[in-house]
């Protein structure tokens, strides 16, 4: 894990993992603090209410909430005290919807907590860098069962399936790249989720770092180790859609540590 650790700071640049968020908000609003005198006391303004009026609307989940969600995504870096809070209602359990068996009003339930984990995420990709220490949240948030399928008893239970299917890979891909502003920082959580055995952390990591992801697992494919081999081809492979099957199979057939059929498979 180290090694990859290691790989991912030495490769990270602002170009490659999106660094630039504060410049994206510089000029948003008067949250842009760029040409203001360095003051601790200041608070950048969202309709006329501070910083700290918003934070303590996230604590209390009041009515103000959803501009609270806005506020924070307007100030994007300068919000950086509510990380704590943003990554507790990302951690907050969630009860996945159970298709054909859920009532309506659980679903709408549902839906609504779902949003509040979603706009959470937007308000930590929003403040950037310093929001990676929710990274191992936000990934947990990801893997998280969004929607379970019961009974199929009528064509609306197929069809609202159908549609939480989306809303799942929508979930990943946010976090995948909220997680992706926070490198170099998250390099230790990205790592991690290379090296477990859960394919579905694999794909989250490959998700996050994208086409950077190559020259990782290029590096690990170099090495004599036989598990930095599997880790590489494992890596290169859950890109198998922009990979073409024929490099995947010479890959397998010509390295020594690569005799488990696994691209023939698939």
């Amino acid at each position: 894990m180290w090694r990859i650790a290691l790989l991912l700071i030495v490769l990270s640049t602002p170009q490659v993992f999106g660094q630039q968020t504060q410049a994206l908000y510089k000029g948003n609003s008067d949250a842009a603090l760029d040409d203001r005198p360095s003051d601790t006391r200041y608070e950048p303004n969202y309709r006329g209410k501070p910083l700290s009026f918003w934070l303590n609307s996230l604590q209390k989940r009041d009515q103000y909430l959803q501009m609270a969600f806005e506020a924070i995504q307007t100030f994007g870096p300068a919000a950086s005290a509510a990380v704590p809070e943003l990554t507790w209602i990302v951690s907050e359990s969630f009860e996945p919807i159970e298709i054909g068996v859920d009532d309506e009003s659980a679903v709408r339930t549902k839906l609504s907590r779902l949003q509040v984990h979603s706009a959470a995420v937007d308000c930590l990709t929003a403040i950037g860098s310093a929001a990676a220490p929710s990274a191992t949240a936000l990934a947990e948030w990801a893997l998280k069962p969004k929607v379970v399928l019961g009974k199929i008893r009528r064509w609306e239970d197929q069809s609202a399936f159908i549609d939480m299917v989306q809303i799942d890979v929508l979930e990943r891909m946010r976090v995948a790249g909220a997680i992706g502003h926070f490198a170099p920082e998250a390099s230790l959580v990205i790592a991690k989720l290379l090296n477990s055995p859960n394919e579905d952390e694999t794909k989250l990591a490959v998700a996050i770092l994208s086409e950077h992801a190559l020259p990782i697992a290029s590096s690990l494919l170099k090495s004599k180790n036989c598990n930095d081999q599997k880790l590489g081809l494992k890596i290169i492979t859950d890109m198998w859609p922009v990979v073409a099957r024929d490099h995947l199979l010479d890959l397998e057939e010509m390295l020594p540590c690569m005799k488990t059929g696994s691209v023939r498979e698939r």
